[in-house]
Protein backbone atom coordinates (compact mmCIF):
# COMPACT_ATOMS: atom_id res chain seq x y z
CA UNK A 1 0.00 0.00 0.00
CA UNK A 2 2.85 2.37 0.82
CA UNK A 3 4.36 2.12 -2.70
CA UNK A 4 0.92 2.65 -4.25
CA UNK A 5 0.53 5.77 -2.16
CA UNK A 6 4.03 6.89 -3.13
CA UNK A 7 3.22 6.65 -6.85
CA UNK A 8 -0.09 8.41 -6.27
CA UNK A 9 1.60 11.17 -4.25
CA UNK A 10 4.27 11.60 -6.94
CA UNK A 11 1.55 11.88 -9.59
CA UNK A 12 -0.40 14.42 -7.53
CA UNK A 13 2.75 16.42 -6.74
CA UNK A 14 3.66 16.52 -10.42
CA UNK A 15 0.28 17.95 -11.28
CA UNK A 16 0.58 20.63 -8.60
CA UNK A 17 4.25 21.57 -8.75
CA UNK A 18 5.30 20.26 -12.15
CA UNK A 19 8.98 19.95 -11.28
CA UNK A 20 11.50 17.48 -9.80
CA UNK A 21 15.18 16.81 -10.18
CA UNK A 22 16.81 13.70 -11.61
CA UNK A 23 20.09 12.20 -10.33
CA UNK A 24 22.08 14.75 -12.35
CA UNK A 25 20.17 17.61 -10.74
CA UNK A 26 18.34 18.50 -13.96
CA UNK A 27 14.73 19.63 -13.46
CA UNK A 28 12.26 17.14 -14.92
CA UNK A 29 8.60 16.22 -14.65
CA UNK A 30 8.34 13.89 -11.60
CA UNK A 31 6.19 11.48 -13.60
CA UNK A 32 9.13 10.90 -15.96
CA UNK A 33 11.02 9.36 -13.03
CA UNK A 34 8.55 6.48 -12.57
CA UNK A 35 9.73 3.36 -14.40
CA UNK A 36 7.24 1.16 -16.25
CA UNK A 37 8.21 -1.71 -13.94
CA UNK A 38 7.41 0.28 -10.79
CA UNK A 39 4.23 1.66 -12.34
CA UNK A 40 3.06 -1.84 -13.27
CA UNK A 41 3.83 -3.15 -9.78
CA UNK A 42 1.69 -0.39 -8.25
CA UNK A 43 -1.21 -0.99 -10.64
CA UNK A 44 -1.06 -4.72 -9.83
CA UNK A 45 -1.13 -3.98 -6.08
CA UNK A 46 -4.10 -1.63 -6.46
CA UNK A 47 -5.96 -4.20 -8.57
CA UNK A 48 -5.38 -6.88 -5.95
CA UNK A 49 -6.59 -4.56 -3.17
CA UNK A 50 -9.78 -3.90 -5.15
CA UNK A 51 -10.51 -7.61 -5.65
CA UNK A 52 -9.24 -8.16 -9.19
CA UNK A 53 -7.75 -11.50 -10.22
CA UNK A 54 -4.73 -11.32 -12.46
CA UNK A 55 -5.31 -13.80 -15.30
CA UNK A 56 -2.24 -12.88 -17.24
CA UNK A 57 0.80 -10.67 -17.13
CA UNK A 58 3.35 -9.98 -19.82
CA UNK A 59 6.63 -11.17 -18.33
CA UNK A 60 8.87 -9.47 -20.87
CA UNK A 61 9.13 -9.21 -24.62
CA UNK A 62 11.20 -12.40 -24.99
CA UNK A 63 8.57 -14.55 -23.27
CA UNK A 64 5.34 -12.99 -24.54
CA UNK A 65 3.36 -12.66 -27.73
CA UNK A 66 4.36 -9.49 -29.58
CA UNK A 67 1.94 -6.64 -28.92
CA UNK A 68 0.18 -8.34 -26.02
CA UNK A 69 -1.02 -5.87 -23.32
CA UNK A 70 0.81 -5.96 -19.98
CA UNK A 71 -2.05 -7.08 -17.71
CA UNK A 72 -5.30 -9.03 -17.97
CA UNK A 73 -7.55 -8.62 -14.95
CA UNK A 74 -10.84 -10.30 -14.08
CA UNK A 75 -13.52 -9.39 -11.55
CA UNK A 76 -17.10 -8.79 -12.79
CA UNK A 77 -15.58 -8.19 -16.22
CA UNK A 78 -12.26 -8.78 -17.96
CA UNK A 79 -10.02 -5.83 -18.75
CA UNK A 80 -6.70 -5.54 -20.57
CA UNK A 81 -4.19 -2.91 -19.51
CA UNK A 82 -1.19 -1.62 -21.45
CA UNK A 83 1.02 0.37 -19.10
CA UNK A 84 3.55 2.92 -20.29
CA UNK A 85 6.06 5.29 -18.80
CA UNK A 86 4.84 8.86 -18.82
CA UNK A 87 6.33 9.59 -22.23
CA UNK A 88 6.14 6.01 -23.54
CA UNK A 89 4.26 5.20 -26.72
CA UNK A 90 2.68 2.00 -27.99
CA UNK A 91 4.55 0.19 -30.74
CA UNK A 92 2.79 -0.40 -34.04
CA UNK A 93 2.21 -4.04 -33.04
CA UNK A 94 0.73 -2.99 -29.69
CA UNK A 95 -1.55 -0.46 -31.40
CA UNK A 96 -2.76 -3.14 -33.84
CA UNK A 97 -3.34 -5.67 -31.05
CA UNK A 98 -5.27 -3.13 -28.95
CA UNK A 99 -7.42 -2.21 -31.96
CA UNK A 100 -8.12 -5.91 -32.67
CA UNK A 101 -9.08 -6.57 -29.04
CA UNK A 102 -11.39 -3.55 -28.99
CA UNK A 103 -12.97 -4.61 -32.30
CA UNK A 104 -13.71 -7.98 -30.69
CA UNK A 105 -15.49 -6.21 -27.81
CA UNK A 106 -12.69 -6.29 -25.23
CA UNK A 107 -12.22 -3.49 -22.70
CA UNK A 108 -8.65 -2.27 -23.21
CA UNK A 109 -6.96 0.71 -21.58
CA UNK A 110 -3.57 2.35 -22.12
CA UNK A 111 -2.42 4.08 -18.95
CA UNK A 112 0.50 6.25 -17.86
CA UNK A 113 1.37 7.39 -14.31
CA UNK A 114 -0.51 10.67 -14.87
CA UNK A 115 -3.68 8.61 -15.41
CA UNK A 116 -3.72 7.37 -11.78
CA UNK A 117 -7.14 8.88 -10.99
CA UNK A 118 -8.60 7.24 -14.10
CA UNK A 119 -6.96 3.91 -13.16
CA UNK A 120 -8.64 4.08 -9.76
CA UNK A 121 -11.98 4.82 -11.42
CA UNK A 122 -11.69 1.95 -13.93
CA UNK A 123 -10.58 -0.57 -11.30
CA UNK A 124 -13.18 0.51 -8.73
CA UNK A 125 -16.17 0.49 -11.11
CA UNK A 126 -18.84 -0.84 -10.67
CA UNK A 127 -17.94 -2.63 -7.44
CA UNK A 128 -18.00 -0.35 -4.39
Amino acid sequence: MRSIQKTHIIAKTARVNGIAANAAGKLVDPLDLISERDFQANVRKLAKLLGWHEVGCTWNSRHSVSGEPDLRLCRERVIWLELKRERGRCSDTQTETIAALRAAGAEVHVFRPSDWDQIETVLDWPKR
